[in-house]
């Protein structure tokens, strides 16, 4: 197990075995960005999973892997810091990133890895799984990664979503009642953030998820860093979550990729034809 003297060393090592590391920073550089959501992550990982048997394999697949940064991480996490038997799977669509980092593997000796240049709904992995995860997977590859969580049956569930764009043009399109706030790029990006990972929360509520919504990181590493955070419970449908569901995607006229994967959007078209949605209320 390797010890860390703080907070700082333990990025800085971290920056070192991923090439995230500059020879002498100064300011907040790209790289130190990504590193703080990257070990965040991590950190988060960790918590998830510290209950289960140190001698039981856990699966990962870590989804929209692009520089495998998050997926390296984990491995070096689970092989050198805190060590117990792991199984990583990284997947992306960019066969010559998955070569290159298959490459980064061998070389950092993490023999635990495997990775897949496809897409996340062509990936076949044997359920089920422990953790899926998804750091800043772009646009509808959060809800490819949702999905693949839902279908193998995953303990968690961890996503940061990337750009919205699939959400955003729909809203602007379709949602009359927000055009004074959607007029505006800033707010209708910041808009669809929010109810999409809301819409995307629900569906997992009803696909028997616990789920809260926490920030990864502060905002000043990035303005990206909300995560949703899954554990499956096996909770049967509260209909409250679905009525909640209902009324957003009423409110806003569009329906989540995650709904139309996981065979919910048909339910709802009759809601989306309102005008004057039903307001509701958690309880």
């Amino acid at each position: 197990m390797r010890p860390f003297k703080n907070h700082r060393d333990r990025l800085a090592w971290f920056g070192e075995q991923l090439d995230l590391a500059l020879p002498a920073p100064r300011g907040y550089t790209d790289k130190q960005r990504k590193l703080e959501q990257v070990v965040a992550f991590v950190d988060v990982i960790q918590a998830e999973v510290r209950r289960y048997s140190r001698r039981r394999r856990l699966t990962f697949v870590d989804c929209g892997a692009g520089n495998c940064h998050l997926g390296l991480a984990t491995a070096l996490f689970f092989t050198k810091v805190e060590p117990r038997p792991v199984e990583i799977h990284c997947v992306d669509k960019n066969a010559v990133l998955m070569a290159k980092h298959r490459d980064t593997a061998d070389r950092l000796g993490l023999v635990n890895m495997h990775f897949h240049a496809c897409d996340i709904d062509e990936l076949s992995v044997p359920a089920p799984v422990d953790v899926v995860t998804a750091l800043h997977a772009c646009d509808i590859a959060t809800d490819k990664a949702m999905h693949l969580g839902v279908q193998t049956r995953a303990r968690h569930i961890l996503t940061v979503a990337c750009c919205q764009q699939t959400l955003v043009k729909s809203i602007r399109a379709n949602a009359a009642s927000t055009t004074a706030i959607t007029r505006h790029q800033v707010f209708r990006q910041r808009l669809a953030y929010m109810a999409g990972d809301a819409m995307r929360a629900l569906l997992l509520e009803l696909e028997g998820y616990e789920v809260d919504v926490v920030e990864l990181v502060s905002s000043r590493a990035t303005d990206k860093n909300t995560l949703v955070r899954a554990r499956r419970r096996n909770l049967p449908a509260n209909p409250v979550h679905a009525e909640a569901l209902a009324s957003l995607m009423a409110s806003f006229r569009t329906v989540p990729a995650l709904a139309h994967y996981l065979g919910r959007a048909t339910s709802v078209k009759r809601d989306l034809q309102c005008t004057r949605p039903t307001p509701w209320r958690l309880r």
